[in-house]
């Protein structure tokens, strides 16, 4: 019996030293990384040059000449904003206006009334014609029609017609003299 159980040792401990088996492996593997969506823009109507990138307290000035408005005095401006050349994706853009009030703004911005629109590169914005209907008050948000699409890479831009004018009627003289400062920020989200 006891060689029995000894063989039964030797054979369990030979058992347990057999379950090994052969193994491989494979494995793959990837980079991660993330796209480069960025902005820049000029005040170039022909959009030939002043390309740079304007950020918040370095901002593009406007060619508006709007320094002296008098009633009924309307100006014009373009902007052009487009992605950068290391930009790797496009995006929608987004444009808000707003007012920065002065000491010497009172009811100023009760006079104005603005119009942006997006238009072909080729247009000239002085020379377009206004709809009646897209002169907004200045505290309202711009309704934008056409292309606000941009492309990687400086695949294409897009032109904004920035209009202001001074009502023509009932202003009072206590607005002679007034200030206010005005801010176009167009915002791009990538795809």
């Amino acid at each position: 019996m006891a060689a029995v159980l000894a063989g039964g040792l030797v054979l369990g401990v030979g058992a347990a030293t057999t379950l090994a088996a052969w193994t491989s492996s494979q494995y793959a593997q990837s980079s991660v990384g993330t796209s480069i969506f960025a902005l820049e823009s000029t005040v170039d109507a022909t959009g030939s040059t002043g390309w740079a990138d304007y950020p918040q307290g370095a901002a593009a000035q406007l060619n508006l000449d709007a320094a002296a408005l008098s009633p009924g005095a309307q100006k014009t401006a373009s902007f052009l904003v487009r992605t950068t050349s290391a930009s790797t994706v496009g995006g929608a853009l987004v444009p808000k206006l707003a007012l920065v009030p002065t000491s010497k703004t009172g009811s100023l911005p009760s006079y104005l009334q603005y119009s942006l629109e997006s238009v072909s590169t080729g247009t000239s914005c002085a020379s377009r014609t206004i709809a009646s209907g897209a002169w907004r008050a200045m505290d309202a948000d711009p309704v934008i029609t056409g292309n606000q699409q941009v492309q990687a890479a400086r695949g294409n831009l897009v032109k904004y017609c920035l209009d202001l004018r001074m009502v023509a009627d009932n202003v009072p003289s206590s607005v002679q003299g007034a200030t206010v400062g005005l801010t176009l920020t167009v915002t791009g989200s990538s795809e």
